[in-house]
């Protein structure tokens, strides 16, 4: 893999050097449309997406992600580069280039129910699938809350969001 021969960890730096390769690596991959798309394209590292969970490439289309985050210029990163098992390459992305990374609590908090008005029962299916597995998102916390709490203290969570399907479609 060609990652793994790339310095693209501060440990791998070893004289002045590759410290300035280093800088030009990390500048190339931050300025140009390099990182392949889930769709295709190739894209800058600001406009491609993590996804912390790879059921997200089936459940959320690249116009879902977009609307969830009001940003109409992301993409989900490729699932080639997203699966490859060299770990420096995620800590690379993640922690040098400054990926967006996106996660089940970022669903939960950005989910608006007129995005998904208009999906097929069998996306609410697969929804629900995937919920089943998220608790944490779902159930009732065990802590009392006060009163005097922000009522964006459940943004976070799909327990007070319209996720239901009915039968007439609403």
């Amino acid at each position: 893999e060609v990652f793994s021969c790339m310095p693209i960890k501060h440990n791998h730096i070893y004289k002045n050097g590759t410290v300035i390769f280093y800088n030009q690596v990390k500048n190339y991959f931050n300025t140009r449309h390099v990182w392949p798309s889930n769709d295709g394209l190739f894209c800058s590292i600001q406009h491609v997406v993590f996804p912390s969970d790879d059921t997200f490439y089936n459940l959320l289309s690249t116009n879902q992600l977009r609307q969830l985050n009001k940003n109409k210029s992301i993409h989900w990163i490729s699932k080639d580069i997203k699966n490859i098992k060299f770990k420096p390459l995620k800590e690379f992305l993640i922690g040098e280039l400054k990926i967006s990374q996106f996660t089940p609590e970022d669903f939960a908090a950005n989910y608006d129910s007129k995005i998904f008005k208009n999906c097929l029962p069998n996306w609410f299916v697969d929804f629900y699938k995937w919920l089943n597995t998220k608790n944490n998102l779902w159930e009732k916390s065990s802590e009392k809350h006060s009163s005097l709490q922000s009522p964006n203290q459940f943004s976070a969570s799909f327990r007070h969001k319209e996720i239901i399907l009915l039968n007439d479609g609403t």
